[in-house]
């Protein structure tokens, strides 16, 4: 049985110099399923969520940041400006899951980073585009299980209310009717 998603899921693609992101695009083309949003800095993409936030309204739906931490801007600090940028996405209002792009010398250097809250912490080669693939539609998997976890709790609240009603109703008529039992 196929079900229909309320909203898509939005990926956004922060990548300087578009490395990957045509590739992604390419990937994730259906616009039932997904919006893609790119944008060339963390700057730039600061100042589009913060301009789309309504008061009192949240946007429904999964939300992925695709970060690449591209070359000329890896250095021996490479963690410590990944650990800022994951900060600067847990104070935003919405949640959003994270995966970090790097370069194959900072292979080993990404457990701090997913142990402060970061998906993925993918290495950037011939790959790359196939663990990003699985890693995105992973977190889709999870959300959707979530979701119905979620809906799944409340039916038997639900349910369980209905029983206790109709025990203290049982209760209450046989106090009331004793004749009738």
């Amino acid at each position: 049985m196929k079900t229909k998603r309320i909203s898509p899921v939005q990926l956004y693609i922060i990548d300087e110099f578009s490395q990957i992101t045509t590739e992604i695009s390419s990937r994730f083309d259906n616009p039932e399923k997904y919006l893609l949003h790119t944008y060339s800095s963390f700057h730039q993409f600061l100042e589009d969520i913060k301009s789309s936030e309504f008061p009192g309204l949240k946007k429904p739906g999964l939300r992925i940041i695709l970060y690449v931490i591209n070359k000329h801007l890896q250095n021996n600090n490479t963690i410590s400006e990944a650990l800022k940028i994951q900060e600067k996405i847990r104070d935003l209002p919405d949640k959003y899951s994270v995966i970090f792009v790097v370069d194959s010398k900072y292979k080993d250097e990404g457990q701090q980073l997913l142990e402060a809250g970061a998906s993925a912490w993918i290495v950037n080669n011939q790959n790359a585009i196939h663990w990003i693939d699985n890693q995105i539609k992973g977190s889709i998997s999870r959300n959707n299980l979530e979701v119905q976890q979620r809906a799944s709790r409340n039916a038997y609240r639900i349910l369980l209310a209905y029983v206790i009603l109709v025990f203290i109703f049982a209760l209450v008529t046989r106090l009331l009717f004793p004749i009738h039992f």
